[in-house]
């Protein structure tokens, strides 16, 4: 069978890429099943946990993504200015007639190490060296730790998901059971009575 989707109030259903796995009975069943929810209490507990789940991900990922995105910048500053680095290390150890030389024939490599070195210094945190190596090793456990974080936060959400999946369906019966109810013997005498006129 087939569950009804919820057409509002259901964020995480809405943002689920494969709904229809969501809506059929047998997966909803298994979720159940698999997550121990044997009352609406439990469903509302669970939801909360998932809640705290998704936004612990969320906020982990994203203070991951900014150390990685600021290490990347590093990085990539650091592999621009290397070739530089020879230029004007070179430079930095001569003195006298030699050092005016070498300045007047390499002087535009030597302004832009000069510029380059002066960016990537400037992206530098009190007391922090330039590492590329440890950053480089820093990225790709960032990168891990980011699509770990990632996968913890779309499972949080896909779970959300199937709550709002069957709580949707469960006002749903109520309101049905509730019309049921509000059928009156008096109601149908009424709508019998038109029926013989027609």
């Amino acid at each position: 069978g087939k569950l009804s989707p919820p057409l509002i109030g259901a964020p995480h259903f809405h943002k689920a890429s494969h709904r229809e796995i969501l809506l059929d009975a047998e997966n909803v069943k298994k979720f159940v099943v698999e997550q121990e929810v044997d009352s609406f209490a439990v469903l509302d507990d669970y939801a909360e946990k998932q809640e705290k789940t998704k936004a612990k991900a969320d906020k982990a990922y994203l203070s991951k993504a900014e150390k990685l995105r600021r290490l990347k910048e590093l990085s990539e500053e650091a592999a621009a200015y290397e070739p530089y680095h020879k230029i004007r290390m070179e430079y930095r150890g001569m003195n006298g007639l030699k050092a005016v030389s070498y300045k007047m024939q390499n002087k535009e490599e030597l302004e832009k190490a000069d510029r380059m070195w002066e960016g990537l210094k400037s992206l530098l945190r009190d007391g922090e060296k330039i590492t590329p190596k440890e950053w480089r090793k820093q990225i790709g456990t960032l990168k891990a730790d980011c699509k770990g974080l990632s996968q913890a936060f779309g499972e949080a959400q896909f779970n959300l998901a199937f709550v709002e999946v069957i709580q949707y369906n469960k006002r749903m019966f109520e309101l049905e059971q509730k019309q049921e109810k509000g059928r009156t013997p008096q109601r149908e005498q009424t709508a019998a009575k038109s029926r013989r006129k027609d």
